[in-house]
């Protein structure tokens, strides 16, 4: 009993540490900029559910929604390096994508064969009003 509770301890004290240095989503876009497959992963296990609530709100199928979810976060591997660099909070960015992917799929639902034209242009557009990290930030923590 007394090694379990040893071994509890060190992993309460090395999770305490971890926790301590967690790493922005803004730091974690950089590394998905250059191709980190494990800061995607990490971005998805952070961001995902929450996004996954906004999408179900417009797609009520949790199928459909899970599709889109991964499609934002397939567009955001393809974009990393652009949206990385337009200096926007990267939560709010994934929020309007995951917004605008369940709209288009709720439309193309509706609407079968239409689908909408994603441009670079269109995509700094929607960039460009979004906070910065920093106001994002001060904006959650007055929350």
């Amino acid at each position: 009993m007394a090694w379990y509770a040893t071994r509890r301890s060190a992993r309460s004290i090395a999770f305490g540490k971890v926790m301590a240095q967690e790493i922005t989503a803004e730091a974690l876009l950089a590394r998905v900029a250059e191709y980190d497959e494990a800061a995607l992963g990490e971005l998805y296990d952070r961001c995902a559910p929450c996004l996954l609530g906004l999408v179900l709100r417009a797609v009520p199928d949790r199928g459909a929604a899970e599709e889109v979810i991964e499609g934002v976060f397939t567009r955001l591997w393809d974009e990393a390096k652009r949206c990385s660099r337009a200096g926007v909070s990267v939560t709010a960015s994934l929020r309007m994508a995951a917004l605008e992917a369940a709209f288009n799929r709720r439309h193309s639902d509706h609407k079968r064969g239409r689908k909408s034209r994603r441009t670079p242009e269109a995509l700094q557009k929607r960039l460009d009003w979004l906070p910065a990290p920093e106001e994002a930030a001060r904006l959650e923590a007055r929350r």
